[in-house]
């Protein structure tokens, strides 16, 4: 979906990567907010191993999950 609440806190928390690995961490960000939508942190560390990205460090990704957590809207 064109600017759903995930697109728009990658944006705005600069975790959009290269075109390889942001569709996964997307796809991942949206099923765990789905299952779990109070995950900790260590949830939230052991759901993005799943998805490798050597772009860059994983805190922007990290701000951008934690954004939508915390607004509990993923869609």
């Amino acid at each position: 979906l064109k600017n759903a609440p995930i697109q728009k806190a990658f944006v705005e928390n600069w975790g959009f990567q290269c075109g390889y690995c942001t569709s996964g961490f997307l796809m991942v960000c949206h099923a765990l907010a789905t299952i779990h939508p109070d995950a900790e942190d260590y949830v939230v560390e052991e759901w993005l191993q799943s998805n490798i990205c050597r772009c860059t460090s994983y805190d922007e990704i990290k701000n951008a999950v934690a954004a939508v957590l915390q607004n509990k809207s993923v869609i």
